[in-house]
């Protein structure tokens, strides 16, 4: 326990050539614009990164996959998007090593000479006359212990100013706010959206919904769907060994099972064991498809126990090729999501 304590206390050994690119004047029109910050293990064992996180979507990131030896090198490729974001650059990228919850931050600034032209070609998404970024605010995957931030643009399309009056929302796991509350014809606001997996309480994919109330005179209530797949987070899933953590084994993870005529049920039975030195604890199962069941399995193993999960399919109304997965979700570092595979051929009558 002092270990862990101790390391978590650390910021990760880890240098940069720069954390702050300029990249000038550009014009809206470049679209996406990289720089590739180089770092530099300085620590005495491996190092690698566990996620990046940007706060806005105008921003992505590819970075070295692998555990950078100690002495040597890696690469995070930061692109930032300048389409329909003229004026001022000023954002940042926290880089989590692992083993190391502080975050390094990178920045990135500049000045984005605008094109408004660009604006109702980048911003498609309608809801009434408001237009979004995307149809659904999308964090992708988060992790229990690392609450997430995104910033969704939108504008109004219409020809009277919105005021937007009220935010509904589930308060006990977001906080949302709102950069601009009164758009003029044309104007840009953002939807700032805070996210705490842990407090969501669920696990594997979720689905909730921000219902904004506005003075819109074509859909004043817009309900904006988000979406999550929320996995476990292992801050020191690589100081303690591997002997120490549980670990998910499936015998198989797909099988085919051939023909069948429409409205039967096929079944599989996935054979499953905890290969780890402690409890292997299965957080959830979710079914892909309402057409599959699963039987309980036990959700506690302990090192060396086995069990199993037996997976059915309704094929009534079906036809075709039937590809179906459900997702185990566990406290497994190496595999905390693991998808289960049933194909079946579904005949006619």
């Amino acid at each position: 326990m002092f270990l862990c304590l101790q390391l978590q206390a650390q910021r990760a050994p880890v240098g940069f050539k720069t954390r702050i690119v300029n990249f000038g004047k550009v014009k809206e029109t470049a679209g996406k614009i990289f720089y590739d910050f180089v770092y530099f293990n300085r620590g005495e064992g491996p190092l690698r990164i566990e996620k990046v996180a940007a706060a806005c979507g105008c921003t992505a990131a590819d970075y070295t996959p692998v555990a950078v030896p100690k002495d040597s090198s890696g690469h995070i490729k930061v692109s930032y998007n300048t389409t329909n974001r003229p004026g001022e650059i000023n954002k940042t990228i926290s880089i989590y090593f692992v083993g190391y919850p502080e975050p390094e931050i990178l920045t990135l600034k500049g000045i984005v000479i605008g094109s408004h032209r660009l604006i109702e070609r980048e911003l498609v998404y309608r809801y009434g006359n408001l237009r979004f970024q995307s149809s659904t605010l999308n964090f992708g995957t988060v992790r229990t212990g690392l609450p997430e931030k995104r910033e969704y643009e939108f504008y109004n399309a219409g020809t009277k100013d919105i005021q937007l009056k009220q935010l509904q929302y589930d308060t006990n796991f977001m906080k949302v706010s709102i950069k601009k509350t009164t758009l003029k014809p044309k104007e840009i606001s953002k939807m700032i959206v805070k996210y705490d997996a842990v407090k969501r309480k669920d696990w594997g994919f979720v689905t909730d919904t921000i219902h904004l109330i506005t003075t819109d005179d074509s859909m004043a209530v817009k309900s904006l769907p988000v979406i999550a797949h929320i996995e476990e987070y292992f801050p020191l899933k690589e100081i303690i060994a591997i002997e120490n953590s549980p670990k998910i084994k499936f015998e198989k993870t797909e099988q085919h099972l051939g023909s069948v005529k429409e409205g039967g049920t096929v079944s599989n039975i996935f054979k499953l064991t905890n290969d780890g030195k402690v409890d292997l604890v299965i957080r959830k199962i979710v079914p892909g498809c309402k057409c599959l069941t699963f039987e309980t399995p036990k959700y506690i193993l302990k090192p060396g126990e086995a069990s199993t999960i037996k997976v059915t399919m309704d094929t009534k109304y079906r036809e075709g090729v039937q590809n179906k997965n459900i997702t185990v979700i566990s406290n497994s570092p190496s595999s905390p999501s693991v998808n289960l595979w049933i194909r079946v051929n579904v005949i006619s009558n």
